[in-house]
Formats: structure tokens, C-alpha cells, sequence
């Protein structure tokens, strides 16, 4: 008899190991793309750009709260020469705007600008397109376009 118990509890177990889990929502991904490259000028010869390369992309699911976005090259440009290429931290503080912070440079109007208007639209196949806008000071607004891919 007790043999035969822990036979059952064993095949028992067995059969709880190989039935479905419970469903998770998706984990953040990071994906691959590219940004398009972009200049803008304002009247007073103030400029800021982005140049055309690869990009990678993590946002959260749902309603995003923070994502983490790089650039191959962008500059901002006030009489002084500020390369803020690399990582940028964006932080939400609404679904279309928020602070978007550049890793490497204290925090300065230009290295922690607002950003405003983001969308991200989904397509079939797995691609994404982002778009927003960098508000830098001197009315040096710079629109952002990515495509990015997950594999």
C-alpha cells in the first residue's frame, strides 16, 4: 500500500511538471533599428542633430514609465559643442512627454531636456516605429524617427 502511494504522488508530479504555467506578460525587450538623421535650427543660429545609424530601443510593456534609447550621433549646439551620443534614459511623466536624460553629462538644460509627442506603432512582423520630439533650450527642437526590429 504505501508502495503504491508514492507511485501515485510520483506520477502525480509528473503530470503537475509538465502542464502549462501560468501566462506572464512580456519581459522588456530590447530591440535593434536605426534612427533617421535630422538637423534643426532656430533663428539664432542655434543648432542640434542626430545622424542616420543603429539604435536600440527598451521600453516597458503597457503604459510606459521609463525606456532606454541610444544614438549614434547627436549634438546639440549653443555656441559650445555638446555630443550627447550614446544612451539617453527617457522618463515618462505622461504617455507622450517626459525628461529625457543623457548618460554622461551632469545635469545641465541641455543634457536633461524635456521630449514631447511619443508614439510607437506597432506592425505586423515584429516592427516598431518611435517617434517624439527633443525640446532643447533656444527653441532647438529635434524630431526623432526610429525603426527597429525584433528579431
Amino acid at each position: 500500500m504505501r508502495n503504491q502511494l508514492f507511485s501515485f504522488l510520483l506520477i502525480l508530479l509528473g503530470f503537475a511538471a509538465a502542464s502549462p504555467a501560468l501566462a506572464q506578460s512580456p519581459p522588456d525587450r530590447l530591440i535593434q533599428g536605426q534612427v533617421q538623421g535630422v538637423r534643426a535650427t532656430n533663428f539664432n543660429q542655434v543648432y542640434c542633430y542626430v545622424t542616420t545609424g543603429a539604435s536600440t530601443l527598451q521600453i516597458g510593456a503597457g503604459v510606459p514609465t521609463t525606456g532606454v534609447i541610444s544614438f549614434p550621433q547627436l549634438v546639440y549646439w549653443d555656441g559650445s559643442y555638446h555630443d550627447l551620443s550614446g544612451q539617453a534614459r527617457l522618463e515618462f511623466t505622461s504617455a507622450t512627454g517626459g525628461t529625457i536624460r543623457f548618460k554622461l553629462w551632469p545635469k545641465t538644460a541641455y543634457s536633461d531636456p524635456p521630449f514631447s509627442g511619443y508614439v510607437s506603432t506597432a506592425y505586423a512582423g515584429g516592427q516598431y516605429v518611435v517617434t517624439f520630439n527633443i525640446d532643447f533650450p533656444a527653441n532647438c527642437t529635434l524630431p526623432i524617427y526610429g525603426n527597429y526590429e525584433s528579431p
